[in-house]
């Protein structure tokens, strides 16, 4: 997610967010603290398109 992404994300609050652990520019186990510190009341739905155990481990550890 770029600089536009987490602006929009700010700005529009959405009630969801589905976050993509490769993206090109941040990972998503790197944005999702970010994004749970905001304050908003928006769920996250950690997605990836590779078959990751240690990624899906990291992700239930997350202090969310």
């Amino acid at each position: 997610m770029d600089r536009d992404g987490l602006d929009a994300f700010h700005q529009e609050r959405p009630e969801i967010v589905f976050l993509d652990l490769g993206l090109p520019d941040r990972g998503g186990l790197d944005l999702l603290p970010e994004l749970v510190a905001s304050g908003h009341d928006t769920a996250v739905i950690m997605i990836t398109g590779k078959q990751d155990m240690s990624a899906a481990i990291e992700i239930g550890r997350a202090h969310v």
